[in-house]
């Protein structure tokens, strides 16, 4: 069934899950972000500022910025001094004496840039739409808005709503804004979701689960999973994920297709079944 199970604790576990919480990126989404758009301020779409947001981009390790710098092609590389990464909102360089930045709006209000009223109207519309919005910005001011696309995966809704039919909880737990968060998790048909959420708070969110009773199963694929799936009761690991996120799972799904998950909670709970008919017969023989 592509399912790989670390421990024979995990497997017996698996099936008294009460609620299951997904990481969206890779989890319940493709996982392959795609530039829809950039839309530049006026007078800010220039070959410098081009290059200076590839060159910026390249540097950085999210994946949201490989879309970027495809989208964006050869652009000449300019050295940039300073580099930065600030977690759960984006990097930042100089080139020359200016500051650039590349993030999300969290970064925008850390950084207190401004923006322009045209490019606010065109990110809340992308925003609305499912969009992943990020920023690109130098001196003081918000030079683009990228638009980021990455669709939900064919299975998603179909995996969840075989949760629900058990009785299970469902989140989507993101460091995406909220407004692009319950455009998928409405796609998706879970029970809540958490917005704009750092990796220390996705750990937080299980512990908030559990403090209410639940047992909790936490499915993400990255490094910004592995402290919520080290503090859930089963962490389960999509098979192209980071291998920190597959070190600290218990149960690997090596496939990328999340019906993997409620097929799994299926599968443990016909291996209990059949380890407590087996003792039963042994005990009556016996």
């Amino acid at each position: 069934n592509n399912i790989l199970i670390k421990d024979a604790e995990s497997l017996e576990k698996l099936h008294k899950v009460t609620a299951v919480a997904f990481d969206k990126t890779g989890t319940l989404t493709e996982g392959r972000p795609e530039v829809r758009n950039i839309v530049w301020s006026q007078v800010a779409d220039t070959p410098s500022n081009r290059a200076v947001l590839a060159s910026l981009e390249r540097l950085s390790e999210h994946p949201l910025a490989d879309a970027v710098v495809a989208y964006l092609g050869d652009n000449a590389n300019v050295e940039l001094t300073g580099f930065h990464s600030v977690t759960g909102q984006g990097v930042k360089a100089y080139a020359g004496e200016r500051e650039y930045f590349a993030g999300s709006l969290r970064m925008v209000e850390a950084e207190e840039a401004k923006v322009d009223s045209a490019l606010a109207a065109k990110a809340e519309k992308y925003r609305s739409e499912g969009n992943t919005v990020s920023y690109f910005a130098g001196g003081g001011k918000v030079l683009a808005v990228i638009a980021i696309t990455d669709r939900v995966k064919e299975d998603a809704a179909e995996a969840v709503a075989q949760l629900r039919a058990r009785d299970i909880s469902t989140y989507l737990v993101t460091g995406d804004n909220a407004v692009t968060a319950s455009f998928v998790a409405g796609q998706v048909g879970v029970d809540g979701y958490e917005a704009e959420v750092l990796p220390a708070g996705k750990q937080e969110f299980v512990k908030k689960l559990q403090a209410g009773g639940a047992i909790v199963g936490f499915v993400g694929d990255g490094i910004n999973d592995s402290a919520a799936m080290a503090q859930a009761d089963v962490a389960i690991a999509m098979g192209r994920g980071s291998d920190i996120a597959m070190d600290v799972a218990q149960i690997t799904l090596m496939t990328s297709d999340p019906a993997a998950v409620p097929k799994a909670v299926k599968l443990s709970g016909q291996t209990v079944a059949a380890i407590r008919q087996n003792l039963f017969w042994a005990f009556i023989y016996n």
